[in-house]
């Protein structure tokens, strides 16, 4: 979202729109992870699926400022498609070991493990990431006030904002560079992420299959 709506400045509306097809490829994956782990099994589904989101995964990590849309669309789309894979078979195999009296207590299981999950994934990329993103903009800001070089560094909304500002005075220029160049800094974060996401997410494809 931040770079579709940040970087790239597009509407909530377009940004919607390309992520819905990650919404339906995981939809219609979910119904095929649930064919596949009956033929194969639920561990090889999950497996599988999991490698697929870590293609995707690391497809973004290429990402560049300009990307076209359908290469976003396409990227999440199969991020969407192993993830939803993964998802049934997953589920069956938390609920299997209990029985229909304590189906609720397991139903809760699978909730908790994947918003920990989604915390987890949320706080270890995001801190990857932020830090990746601050770190590349220190020699850019050697010599600003240090308000000035804390909103740039601190996030690329910050940054993006002060920019506008500088727009605002006349400063074209200064204003261009700043957007140039924190956007390059953001995406060189989100490769190290999205790198960092798809080595645990292969070690984790490859860690169920033993």
């Amino acid at each position: 979202t931040q770079f579709l709506q940040v970087v790239q400045q597009k509407s909530a509306l377009d940004a919607g729109l390309l992520i819905l097809p990650m919404a339906v490829t995981v939809a219609i994956a979910s119904l095929l992870g649930y064919q596949l782990a009956t033929k194969f099994g639920n561990s090889r589904t999950i497996m599988f699926g999991i490698a697929t989101t870590a293609i995707g995964v690391l497809l973004i990590s290429f990402w560049s400022v300009d990307a076209a849309d359908w290469i976003v669309a396409t990227t999440l789309s199969i991020m969407g498609l192993g993830a939803g894979m993964a998802m049934a078979p997953a589920t069956n195999s938390i609920m299997k070991p209990f029985g229909e009296k304590d189906s609720g207590v397991g139903s809760a299981i699978n909730v908790l493990v994947r918003q920990v999950a989604g915390v987890m994934g949320i706080t270890v990329l995001g801190s990857v990431l932020s830090a990746r993103y601050s770190d590349n903009l220190q020699a850019y800001v050697t010599g600003a006030p240090e308000d000035i070089a804390n909103q740039i560094t601190g996030s690329i909304e910050g940054a993006f904002g002060f920019s506008s500002e500088l727009m605002i005075q006349g400063q074209v220029a200064i204003a261009n560079s700043v957007v140039a160049t924190t956007s390059a800094a953001f995406m060189t974060g989100v490769a190290a992420a999205m790198a960092a996401a798809a080595i645990v997410t292969i070690v984790v494809s490859v860690s169920i299959n033993r």
